[in-house]
């Protein structure tokens, strides 16, 4: 078995510029909804709040004026958005998801600042 290529620094910028891209996507493919759903956050989740990104989905997706979006993608594009708008940030905390069809898997914990 070969060992992996070293990685040059610049396999790091191809990375963050995809990252970029994609964030911008997603919000470029229905912005309305975007902005609701960020809004939402913003007033919805009191500071101090601590929990998971599916607690935001499903209160998010259930509100009459916003709705599902049109992808599933776009949650992690908004969980994203908000920590680096500095609404959200990690506890270090691996939690377990709340829906039964996640069959228990573990997802990141969020504290609102």
């Amino acid at each position: 078995m070969n060992p992996a290529p070293p990685v040059s620094p610049g396999h790091a910028g191809i990375g963050v510029a995809l990252g970029q891209a994609g964030q911008a996507l997603a919000q470029s493919a229905n912005p309305n909804w975007w902005a609701l759903a960020f809004a939402w956050c913003l007033v919805n989740l009191p500071h101090g709040w601590v929990g998971q990104p599916e607690q935001w989905r499903y209160a998010i997706s259930g509100n009459p004026r916003i709705g599902p979006p049109r992808s599933d993608k776009v949650w992690g594009a908004l969980t994203t958005a908000l920590l680096k708008s500095n609404v959200i940030e990690r506890t270090g905390n691996r939690v377990r998801m709340i829906s039964l069809d996640s069959h228990g898997r573990q997802t990141d914990e969020y504290r609102r600042l």
